[in-house]
């Protein structure tokens, strides 16, 4: 970013920006881009990534607040190019800060958890808000050069924190002070409600984990009594012989395997178990007897699907991998 002259004026500051402001657009793509297959490879769930490059209406009034002083002009201003991580849970939060401080160069002085500045009885806006720039290794890649300099602003919440935040900008309660007395106890109730349901979530998505494991162990153990669910299934498919066995039939029938047919993920294991628990199926080992015994038969069925009119079709829709 070319440096702006000492006490460069609102509308100088506003014409550098609008020649810049295409670079910031690229460069808040292609930093979105980054994080989703860097989130990716962790692997982090989330919600949803954002990004914008700050509008030059928007930067002509954040000039022009009177209770700011932008000395420096564009300078002064961390979040030109700007993205929001909204995680399902804190954990998923928690790990995303980690990512993010591990891959960018932080700024400490611009940026702050605003959950942890909130005193115990006080409610507010929680989010994590970082100011970063690109580390050294990743600006002297050829395609990140032309960034290099570039601060951004990143801010990372969960679902319900963003709700939270949504909320809070509706009602233009800026500060404590701001709010009507009559309304204090009703929003320091839902901001308590939603913290507590975070925090259950996450709880939620752990035991979720705990359960996985647990069922991976029971089923090496060739545990009789365990009961099918969507847990436990998951767990079983990662594993399971018979159920790779049954995909080998098929693409020995002429199937093409999933990653040859380029389509987007899904997940049909709650189709697959209501298919199970009609058929009497209602246990892991119920369903690894089934399949095994059907071994036979599902050759002689994907073999004459496969030669029928109709068989790329069918192979494109079948949920087995």
């Amino acid at each position: 970013m070319k440096p702006p002259a000492e006490g460069q004026t609102v509308e100088g500051a506003v014409a550098d920006y609008q020649t810049q402001r295409k670079n910031h657009v690229e460069f808040s793509a292609k930093l979105s881009e980054l994080l989703a297959e860097l989130l990716r490879q962790e692997p982090i769930e989330y919600q949803a990534i954002e990004q914008r490059a700050k509008t030059v209406e928007s930067l002509r009034d954040k000039l022009t607040r009177p209770a700011k002083r932008y000395e420096n002009g564009l300078s002064d201003i961390t979040d030109l190019s700007g993205l929001r991580i909204i995680t399902y849970t804190l954990s998923e939060a928690t790990g995303t800060c980690a990512l993010v401080q591990r891959e960018f160069k932080i700024i400490p002085q611009h940026s702050v958890d605003k959950g942890a500045l909130l005193a115990p009885a006080e409610f507010g806006y929680r989010f994590r808000h970082y100011v970063a720039e690109l580390g050294a290794t990743r600006f002297e890649l050829a395609e990140w050069k032309r960034f290099s300099g570039l601060r951004f602003e990143i801010q990372i919440r969960t679902v319900l924190e963003h709700a939270w935040a949504a909320i809070d900008h509706a009602l233009r309660y800026k500060r404590e002070a701001d709010v009507p007395r009559e309304q204090k106890r009703v929003l320091f109730r839902l901001s308590a409600l939603l913290e507590l349901a975070d925090e259950n979530f996450d709880s939620l998505k752990r035991g979720q984990t705990l359960l996985s494991q647990d069922a991976e162990n029971r089923i090496d153990n060739r545990d009789d009594t365990l009961e099918l669910n969507i847990v436990t299934y998951a767990a079983y498919a990662r594993t399971s012989i018979a159920l790779q066995d049954l995909a080998n039939l098929m693409y020995s029938a002429g199937f093409r395997r999933p990653e040859e047919l380029d389509l987007p993920p899904s997940n049909d294991d709650s189709h697959a178990i209501a298919i199970a628990q009609l058929s009497g199926i209602r246990t892991i080992s119920d369903l690894d007897g089934a399949l095994n015994d059907e071994k036979s038969v599902a050759l002689k069925y994907f073999t004459a699907l496969a030669r029928s009119p109709t068989s790329n079709r069918q192979a494109k829709s079948s949920g087995i991998s």
